[in-house]
């Protein structure tokens, strides 16, 4: 159980997981957990968010073909 709990308390602290996610889902071309995986780093409330944070949620969107952006 502490394993999970220690697991949660990394995924709403640092974005890097998440950030990573996203760039296999480019590779991968599964835009619609792309989407899903930006609207998760944009809601959540990161704890330890590095100061170019945004930037890099932006360059995860541009990378969408541009009839995925919507």
């Amino acid at each position: 159980r502490r394993h999970y709990v220690r697991a949660h308390e990394l995924r709403t602290t640092d974005p890097a997981g998440r950030l990573g996610e996203g760039e296999v889902q480019i590779r991968q071309e599964r835009w619609d957990d792309l989407k899903q995986t930006i609207q998760k780093l944009r809601e959540t409330a990161w704890t330890n968010a590095p100061p170019d944070l945004n930037q890099k949620i932006e360059e995860l969107r541009a990378k969408l073909p541009a009839r995925e952006r919507g």
